[in-house]
């Protein structure tokens, strides 16, 4: 079941979260994709990879076919090939080789985001050796949390803070390291590219971190900041304030790895020149009535409940947009689970931020990511209140929640997660990351991290880290026929140009330019085509739909035998909504669409003629 703790020193609620073509794709109204004044490019991200082992190298090299000006690092450590390190081992066998390869190298600011590879450590270990896997028990996280005494963390969150040996002076007492508990993160929350500020400092060995008690900071967790003290004026006018770094003094980490390399392969296929639609692609929103959501603003305290706050913010852009807030639970339609009652989504996801086995409610959640398979578009993005969403990469057991890596098997391409117990703060702002990839033009790495609250902490973030996103309306096309089926043609082959959804001989693209219904059969539509013959005369007529969707070409085509090469062409309506051709064509707005009356001016020599309409979509 659910917990809360309260915080000192001020009165925030935390929960523990322990269950625990023809058809192409019509860029037509970009809505959102705004270019960073600054931006992270290839050569400020290193890569760090182990070449003791062949999926990690793997992954590396597969990375480089897709951004080959990125930096590369080897740890080349065969001992380290393991989901779980001690502290001790991750200063000496990781922070510090890639820390030591950096400064020596000048590359210290030049780099600004370090990505580790599959079979590199995710999580580190307690520095209390008598229980170094507390993380893994909420109840023991919490005592020790409250005690301000909790040094778990990811490799990834720890290494954001890749040029502090956070661990001296550590001796299982109440914040007597800046390992202990977590690090307000500078860049939460912020609107700034992360190349827009100054990495000078960045190897400063003079630079500090305070806390709530040293009388010049305040953040309602009681978390370490980064800063200094500057003393100012003379005499009874001196005093002293603590002034905050900014996210100049920080690095952003992302991970490349999933259940097998061909996941992390498929992945890495699918954040490349992502495109989403803000009127068809769904971004999900499931709670249950609760309160896992809400947090407390850092400075202010004030509580933000952050499932809210996206609908607010997103859902006049963002027409699929579903926040549920019962006991009905979000599903995908590949499968179904035990849970009762659910709701199947049946078109195109791209975000799912849930409540996960933490909704409450009797029956088997666990597998729900596996429901979504087949219907998330590239670009699509995860994240889930539950503690242990990033435990199972490197083989862990996943304490019967669902996985970041579940997602990527699914279709993903995006998502986050905890390694150890985070408790509710420690899980990713949907609002935040949402604007900011979709809306600001940040990568996808930078979207991640100004969406989470803190550093030394549990998250991964996993994905490209170089992936953006563009925004735009769906083709004219891909709105009709998910309007009229739910579905679109990049998550349901069936619903293409060509092919016959509803199997009534009818291709989509002929019931979408007569106004046809493509999940019923149409055979009895007054709109089909008919032949006439008045004096001598060969008369065609049906009617398009009103507007004829525009990027159509429509052609009418002759036979007198049906034979394949036996077919020419008597009329050709563009795009533009000209006809040519030798017929006669009259074509005319009514209050049943564009009837148009084709005359074929062919002279009738046989028994028999033949006519059929096509049409094609244009890239």
């Amino acid at each position: 079941m659910l917990t809360k703790i309260p915080i000192k020193p001020v009165n925030v609620l935390i929960a523990t979260l322990r269950k625990q073509h023809r058809l192409g794709r019509l860029l037509l109204a970009s809505i959102s994709c705004i270019t960073s004044a600054y931006g992270i490019s290839e050569t400020n991200v290193l890569v760090v990879y182990n070449s003791e082992s062949t999926d990690s190298q793997a992954v590396y090299d597969y990375y480089l076919t897709k951004r080959p000006d990125v930096r590369g690092f080897d740890l080349a450590d065969d001992t380290i090939i393991t989901p779980t390190i001690s502290y001790a081992d991750y200063g000496s066998k990781i922070r510090d080789p890639i820390r030591n390869y950096l400064n020596t190298n000048s590359l210290q600011q030049t780099v600004q985001v370090i990505v580790l590879t599959k079979d590199i450590p995710h999580r580190i270990q307690s520095l209390d050796l008598s229980n170094p896997d507390i993380g893994d028990n909420a109840t023991s996280t919490s005592t020790l949390y409250n005690a301000g005494n909790a040094t778990c963390a990811s490799v990834d969150s720890e290494l954001t803070l890749l040029q502090f040996d956070l661990e001296t002076n550590e001796a299982d007492g109440s914040y007597d390291s800046f390992a202990d508990n977590a690090v307000l993160n500078p860049y939460f929350d912020q609107i700034n590219a992360f190349s827009s500020y100054s990495r000078s400092s960045i190897d400063d060995a003079n630079r500090v971190f305070y806390r709530n008690n040293d009388e010049y900071t305040n953040n309602a967790y009681g978390w370490w900041q980064l800063g200094e003290e500057n003393t100012s004026g003379s005499g009874r006018f001196q005093q002293t304030i603590f002034t905050a770094y900014d996210a100049g003094h920080i690095y952003l980490t992302a991970r490349l790895d999933a259940d097998n390399v061909q996941d992390v392969k498929d992945m890495i296929d699918r954040a490349q020149n992502i495109t989403l639609r803000s009127d068809v692609d769904a971004i999900l929103l499931d709670s249950d009535g609760g309160t896992l959501d809400d947090y407390a603003a850092p400075f202010t305290g004030s509580t933000i409940s952050d499932y809210s706050a996206t609908t607010a913010d997103l859902s006049a852009q963002w027409l699929q947009l579903q926040w549920n807030d019962d006991s009905t639970f979000l599903i995908g339609s590949a499968d179904t689970i035990a849970y009762t009652p659910n709701q199947q989504i049946t078109g195109p996801v791209a975000h799912l931020h849930s409540y996960g086995v933490n909704h409450t409610g009797t029956g088997n959640k666990r597998d729900y990511l596996a429901t979504f398979e087949g219907q998330l578009v590239n670009g699509a993005s995860f994240s889930a209140y539950e503690s242990f969403g990033a435990r199972g990469l490197g083989g862990l057991g996943n304490f019967s929640q669902a996985q970041v890596e579940e997602w990527i098997s699914a279709g993903g391409t995006f998502a986050t997660g905890p390694v150890w117990e985070p408790f509710t703060i420690g899980i990713l702002k949907s609002e935040i990351f949402l604007d900011r990839f979709l809306n600001q033009g940040f990568t996808y790495v930078e979207a991640a991290w100004a969406s989470i609250l803190q550093l030394s902490w549990q998250s991964v973030v996993l994905g490209d880290p170089l992936a953006t996103a563009t925004v735009v309306t769906a083709s004219p096309y891909e709105q009709w026929i998910f309007s009229n089926t739910g579905v679109t043609p990049d998550i349901n082959t069936e619903a293409t140009f060509e092919t016959d959804l509803d199997i009534d001989g009818l291709s989509n693209g002929i019931e979408y330019l007569l106004d046809l219904d493509p999940s019923s059969s149409d055979t009895d539509s007054s709109n089909l085509p008919k032949l006439l013959i008045e004096d001598g005369d060969q008369r065609f007529t049906f009617t398009l739909t009103d507007p004829v969707p525009t990027a159509t070409t429509v052609s009418v085509e002759m036979s007198t035998t049906l034979a394949v090469d036996d077919w020419t062409t008597i009329a050709t309506r563009s795009s533009e909504g000209t006809w040519t051709g030798s017929a006669t064509v009259i074509e005319s707005n009514t209050v049943n669409g564009n009837e148009v009356e084709i005359t074929d001016n062919l002279v009738i020599t046989t028994s028999k003629r033949f006519y059929r309409v096509s049409a094609t979509l244009s890239e």
